[in-house]
C-alpha cells in the first residue's frame, strides 16, 4: 500500500502542472490500479452458485461454528481442514473444491474462486476468535500466577 501511496503522491505532483485531459486519464488509471491492488475488500458469497455448493457451504459453516470442532490450516497450500468433535465429519477446503467426508461417504464439490475466498475468510475469522480466546485464557492464568508470586514475595519480606 505504501508503494501505491508513493505513486499517488508523485502523480499528484506531476499533474498539478499538466492539462486536465491527461490528468483525467491518469486519475482513471489510478482508480483502476487501486481497485486491482485493494486488499481491504471483504469477500462476499457469490450470488450464483450450484445447489451442491450451497449445501456444502452450509455444512462447512455449521461445522466451523461448533466450538468443539478442530481447525487446521496449511500455510504452504492455503488449505483449511475441519474435524468435527464427534469425529464423524471431515471437511477440506482446497483450491476451488470442498471435500465433505462423513463416516460413510465422501463428496467433492467444485466451487468458484470467489466462493473459496468467502469460505476461507470465514475460516480465518473463526480461527482469530479462537486464537484470541486461547490467548486471553493463557494470559489470565499467567497474571493470576504472577499475582500469587507477588503476594508470596511481599509476605516473605514482611516476616
Amino acid at each position: 500500500m505504501k508503494f501505491l501511496q508513493i505513486i499517488k503522491n508523485q502523480l499528484k505532483l506531476f499533474f498539478s502542472y499538466q492539462n486536465s485531459s491527461i490528468k483525467r486519464k491518469f486519475l482513471v488509471l489510478r482508480m483502476r490500479l487501486n481497485r486491482m491492488f485493494s486488499h481491504n475488500q471483504i469477500p462476499k458469497m457469490p450470488s450464483v452458485i450450484s445447489d451442491s455448493a450451497r449445501t456444502a457451504s452450509a455444512i462447512f459453516t455449521i461445522i466451523l461454528r461448533d466450538p468443539g470442532t478442530k481447525l487446521y490450516y496449511d500455510i504452504q497450500t492455503g488449505e483449511c481442514y475441519l474435524h468435527s468433535e464427534d469425529e464423524t465429519m471431515f471437511i477440506f477446503l482446497e483450491s476451488r473444491n470442498i471435500k465433505v467426508i462423513n463416516s460413510v461417504y465422501g463428496y467433492d464439490v467444485p466451487i468458484s474462486y470467489e466462493h473459496e475466498c468467502f469460505l476461507t475468510d470465514k475460516f480465518r475469522k473463526e480461527m482469530a476468535v479462537r486464537r484470541l480466546a486461547f490467548k486471553k485464557e493463557a494470559l489470565s492464568k499467567v497474571q493470576h500466577s504472577l499475582g500469587k508470586t507477588l503476594e508470596r514475595l511481599k509476605e516473605n519480606q514482611n516476616k
